[in-house]
């Protein structure tokens, strides 16, 4: 569980994904970045670390 990890903050502070982004006008669905991506949020979130 998290909590139980000493010393993790309870908020993360990201940075704009590397490479950037592909298109903020289109949907995911569309091939763009704007909306629910499903499991697919861990590579953007990875990409942001």
């Amino acid at each position: 569980e998290l909590k139980a990890l000493p010393g993790l903050k309870k908020v993360f502070r990201l940075h704009p994904p590397r490479k950037g982004y592909k298109s903020t006008k289109r949907p995911f669905k569309d091939f763009g970045d704007l909306g629910y991506r499903g499991e697919r949020i861990n590579e953007l979130i990875l990409k942001m670390i």
